[in-house]
């Protein structure tokens, strides 16, 4: 079964542009194998938030 891990526990496993695209590109790999019915994604850390996730007290600051 093809795995694709997240691994930037520095950044959460922030999904930004970049690896947003490298998903798709991986995506699309797996779609052409007929083959395959199934993939996992998983991220090194246990955690994967978006790019700009801020704690609710930060997001009402300005």
């Amino acid at each position: 079964m093809p795995t694709i891990t997240l691994n930037r526990p520095a950044r959460k496993n922030a999904v930004d542009h970049e690896v947003a695209a490298r998903l798709v590109s991986a995506s699309d790999q797996l779609d052409a194998d007929p083959e395959l019915s199934v993939g996992v994604l998983t991220g090194a850390g246990g955690v994967c938030q978006s790019p700009t996730s801020q704690p609710a007290s930060d997001s009402q600051e300005q």
